[in-house]
């Protein structure tokens, strides 16, 4: 029998009568059998130390893992070790691979490729294929978890109404890429005053916007289920928090970076700060803050993208836009927000929008737990780093907490 004996932890659950009190928790064979005070016997491993704090599973809704076809930055295995070593129990993955995961056979190719591992897979299935709806149906039996076509608005209105209507069907919804890229094609940052200082070309927040109003609009007519993700503009939280008010069923999520940074951080032209969408301004960021508290950002993500390092560390201009953020999210996330908070952006908020079952923390239910030591800081070092590429603006930072690790799949992984 495999058991794992947590001892005086914290427990972070608003949905378990357990939550906000110490208790020890035993788990045989991936599954919660006893939370209480629990004498010490022969445990197969005892986790304890001071500050460990107890979540459901975190959930990171938006990352790159690369294969098939860029396994130069990332793979499937080294992605699910980075996802794990950051405290994720579960991760969506893009599907812009090459080739696409566009049918049947890619979405069961992930599936299979991740299967026993500690964090768990959701492949995205390819929105758009030849100028036309991909297969959704076939994937949604497959076990696609939503459908994307990454960094891609859809222009064809056409094409989004079908697949608001599709999602009527399969229960699974459709992104949208807030942005039109009509707007400003040759944007390499926010258009404000710092592009002017730094003599870029700006991306308005107008091409979000705009984008978002009329994805809105279509969403009112034709029905279905729309997530916008990783919105970055104060105008994009408000125009979807009166969507919500009017009923319409739409969620969204937010880049993590977006919560951190902003437009200022680029004035040393570091093109780890080179992202998409493009860092914003103070008042955005702020904006989109408060949109996390109050809930109409339903959850953040990591947006992890890997870059090799030709195309990442070269001239602005010519940069690959994207940060790797697996390991670093949630840490990030403990600094900005309360742990209800961060329970909701990271497990409750995702696991609700798409339909998973809820991770509790309770007796008798599977263990998906992430593990947190509060308040031990840790430094992210580039040696501790274990995605393939290196393309992060955080190398030695300091956190204030530390990732102590996941128990899921009946599996342990601590760190600490």
């Amino acid at each position: 029998m495999n058991t794992t004996l947590i001892r005086s932890a914290s427990i972070i659950d608003p949905n378990s009568q357990y939550h906000g009190s110490v208790k020890d928790l035993l788990i045989q064979d991936g599954i919660i059998v006893k939370i209480g005070n629990i004498d010490p016997e022969d445990h197969n491993q005892v986790v304890s130390y001071p500050g460990l704090t107890v979540f459901p599973g975190f959930i990171d809704g938006q990352a790159f893992l690369g294969e098939p076809g860029f396994e130069d930055v990332e793979t499937l295995e080294s992605g699910l070790a980075t996802a794990a070593r950051g405290g994720f129990t579960g991760i969506f993955s893009l599907p812009n691979t090459s080739p696409a995961v566009q049918d049947k056979t890619g979405i069961e190719y992930q599936i299979r490729s991740a299967a026993g591992q500690p964090c768990s897979l959701y492949p995205m299935g390819l929105l758009l294929k030849d100028n036309g709806l991909a297969p959704l149906l076939e994937m949604d039996e497959a076990g696609a978890i939503a459908f994307y076509n990454p960094e891609k608005s859809i222009q064809d209105a056409s094409l989004l109404i079908r697949g608001l209507e599709y999602s009527q069907h399969t229960g699974k919804r459709i992104f949208s890429f807030p942005l039109d890229h009509s707007v400003s094609p040759y944007g390499q940052m926010h258009e404000g005053v710092m592009s002017t200082q730094l003599g870029m070309k700006g991306i308005p927040s107008l091409a979000e916007t705009v984008q978002i109003q009329r994805d809105l609009s279509l969403l009112s007519y034709a029905g279905g289920s729309l997530h916008i993700p990783t919105i970055s503009t104060q105008g994009a939280v408000e125009l979807i928090r009166r969507a919500k008010e009017q009923g319409l069923d739409v969620t969204c999520s937010v880049d993590i970076h977006h919560l951190i940074f902003c437009d200022e951080d680029l004035s040393g032209f570091d093109t780890n700060f080179k992202l998409s969408p493009p860092l914003r301004g103070l008042e955005d960021r702020q904006a989109l803050i408060n949109g996390v508290i109050d809930g109409t950002i339903d959850h953040i993500v990591s947006n992890h993208q890997p870059v090799n390092f030709d195309q990442k560390y070269c001239e602005f201009g010519l940069a690959q836009p994207g940060a790797l953020g697996l390991q670093t999210a949630i840490l990030l996330s403990l600094e900005l927000f309360d742990m209800h908070v961060v329970c909701r952006a990271w497990s409750s908020g995702v696991r609700k929008a798409f339909g998973l079952q809820m991770a509790q923390i309770e007796e008798g239910r599977p263990a998906e737990l992430s593990l947190i030591a509060l308040n031990r800081p840790s430094v992210f070092k580039h040696s501790d780093q274990l995605s393939i590429s290196s393309n992060s603006p955080l190398f030695d930072r300091t956190f204030q907490h530390t990732v102590a690790g996941i128990i899921n799949n009946n599996k342990s992984i601590i760190y600490v």
